[in-house]
């Protein structure tokens, strides 16, 4: 496993490897730490710092050394030995760190992962890996997380207003639509992310179908495939870049390359 780091626009760049199961050169993590074969990484909004996860959550600030944050996420035997599958840092304050693990269990840090100080938020709702988790870029107290599978369950998004549990219980919303007609499908969601206008009314998700959103929160979906171009594959990432009308979706898929849509063309 092999990472890179550039400030230039790739005019020079920097190697800040982390390398699982092997020891040499960089290398911190145990043999015996499970990992997913294509292992998560998330970055601060700056840049100065970046994490990486197998059962362990590892962060590396502004080129130091990899530090390990956490054992098992939480440090806790509820999920010992399973490989955590999401990370996401808050936009608005880069202290709040969230991370999902395989078996569905979601932990939020409000101080980087430093000395274990992880919180389970999750609140027994999920039972499935959680294939991704994206922090609001206004507030970084609300996530909005999907989750994987292929029958059994059609809620795979869902939105959590209040991680702090300051006003009580953990509010969990399921955000899928409340039919599979003008919801999301039935089948393995790879992520979801809130739109940086308007992220409380409109988000995005990418699934083993092609790529949908939401103008209502969630309570509906669209299409974002037929008479747009995009081939009904697999969608495993989504950035958007810009602001308004003319704000571009970037959507990476599995096997069919990058491709882009303007948000005003979008039925």
């Amino acid at each position: 496993f092999g990472m890179k780091r550039t400030q230039d626009n790739w005019a020079t760049q920097s190697d800040v490897s982390w390398w699982f199961n092997m020891g040499g050169a960089g290398g911190v993590a145990a043999s015996n730490e499970p990992s997913q074969f294509f292992p998560p990484i998330a970055a601060s909004a700056s840049g100065d710092e970046v994490y990486i996860a197998s059962t362990f959550l590892y962060r590396r600030s502004n080129n130091a050394a990899w530090i390990r944050t956490g054992s098992n996420a939480a440090k806790t035997a509820a999920i010992a030995g399973v490989p955590i599958t999401a990370i996401a840092v808050s936009p608005r304050d880069p202290t709040h760190v969230y991370v999902g693990a395989l078996n569905g269990t979601i932990y939020v840090s409000r101080n980087r992962g430093a000395g274990g100080s992880w919180t389970r938020i999750d609140d027994g709702h999920f039972g499935r890996p959680i294939t991704s988790i994206h922090a609001h870029p206004k507030d970084p107290n609300a996530i909005l997380i999907s989750q994987g599978g292929n029958s059994g369950e059609r809620r795979r998004v869902w939105w959590c207003k209040n991680t702090s549990g300051a006003a009580g219980p953990y509010k969990w919303e399921q955000a899928s639509g409340s039919n599979a007609v003008t919801g999301l499908q039935d089948v393995h969601t790879n992520v979801a992310v809130f739109d940086p206008d308007a992220p409380n009314s409109i988000f995005y998700a990418g699934t083993d179908i092609g790529f949908f959103y939401s103008k209502d929160g969630g309570a509906t979906w669209k299409d974002g495939n037929t008479n747009l171009g995009l081939p009904k594959v697999g969608v495993t990432a989504i950035q958007v870049v810009g602001n308004g009308v003319n704000a571009s979706i970037y959507v990476a898929t599995y096997g069919r390359g990058m491709w882009r849509v303007r948000y005003g063309d979008l039925p």
